[in-house]
C-alpha cells in the first residue's frame, strides 16, 4: 500500500508503549521515494514528568529505533530563539517549584488516573503562573531552527527525524 509521498508524525511516538506497529504502518504506507517526518521531545532537555509520555528519546536512541524501519534516518535537533528560550526557562522554573512539593516522589505511587488529573491541573497553574514579562512571545517558524549538525547537543528542544527508503 506504499502510496503516500509524505507521512508526518508530530509529537506522537513518545506516547506509545511499543511503537513497533505504528512505525511498521508508517513504513508500509510510505512510497519508496517518500519521506516520513517524526518529531518528539528531546530527553536531554525534558523534565520527564509528563505522565502521558511512555518513553522519551535521545537523538541516538531515536535514530536506532527508526533504523529498524527505514534505510535512511537523519535525526536533527529543533532549537528555539532567545525569546522562546526565556519563556521555556520561566516555565521550567515554575514546574521545578511545583515538583519540590513532592520531594519523596509520591506521585510515582499514585494511581495513574489521579496523576494524569493532577498533571492537567498543574499544567494550567504553570501556564497562568509564568510572569507576564516571560509570556510566550509572538513566534513563527523562524523561532524554531532545525540544526543540521544533529541532536547530540543537549540544548535542542525537540528532535526531528527525516526518514527515507522504508524497509517494509
Amino acid at each position: 500500500a506504499r502510496s503516500f509521498g509524505l507521512v508526518v508524525s508530530f509529537q506522537v511516538i513518545e506516547h506509545l508503549d511499543d511503537p513497533a506497529r505504528y512505525l511498521e504502518a508508517m513504513a508500509r504506507m510510505l512510497a519508496a521515494d517518500g519521506e516520513a517526518l517524526i518529531t518528539t521531545p528531546n530527553l536531554l532537555t525534558s523534565l520527564g514528568v509528563n505522565p502521558y509520555h511512555r518513553r522519551e528519546y535521545t537523538g541516538e536512541a531515536l535514530a536506532q529505533l527508526l533504523s529498524g524501519y527505514f534505510t535512511e534516518v537523519d535525526v536533527r535537533g529543533v532549537g528555539a530563539s532567545q525569546p522562546v528560550r526565556r519563556y521555556l526557562a520561566a516555565r521550567r522554573a515554575r514546574i521545578e517549584r511545583i515538583l519540590r512539593l513532592d520531594p519523596f516522589r509520591i506521585r510515582n505511587w499514585l494511581p495513574s488516573g489521579l496523576v494524569e488529573r493532577l498533571f492537567a491541573f498543574f499544567a494550567v497553574v504553570v501556564r497562568r503562573g509564568v510572569r507576564s514579562d516571560d509570556a510566550l512571545p509572538d513566534v513563527g517558524w523562524q523561532d524554531f531552527p532545525v540544526d543540521a549538525r544533529g541532536p547530540a547537543r543537549d540544548d535542542c528542544v525537540d528532535l526531528l527525524a527525516v526518514c527515507r527508503r522504508p524497509l517494509r
